[in-house]
């Protein structure tokens, strides 16, 4: 059996916290570069390209994915 993506929902009030997380200049960048991928698996995009336009590997987005839902 493939191991499947957990899909990732968000509510109204979560994404517009992290869009201003990832927008706002006083965010640690570890914290910011977190709340553009979260956004980013919600939207669906594939993990790869996730990691290539983020700078993470796909095992760092897999563990992101794990660790939000």
């Amino acid at each position: 059996m493939a191991n499947r993506a957990r899909r990732i929902v968000l509510g109204a009030d979560e994404r517009v916290e992290l869009e201003r997380l990832a927008r706002a200049s006083a965010t640690p960048a570890g914290l910011s570069r977190r709340a553009r991928t979260v956004v980013l698996m919600a939207d669906g995009i594939p993990s790869v390209e996730i990691a290539r336009r983020i700078g993470y590997t796909p095992v760092q987005i897999s563990r992101l994915r794990r660790r939000f839902a």
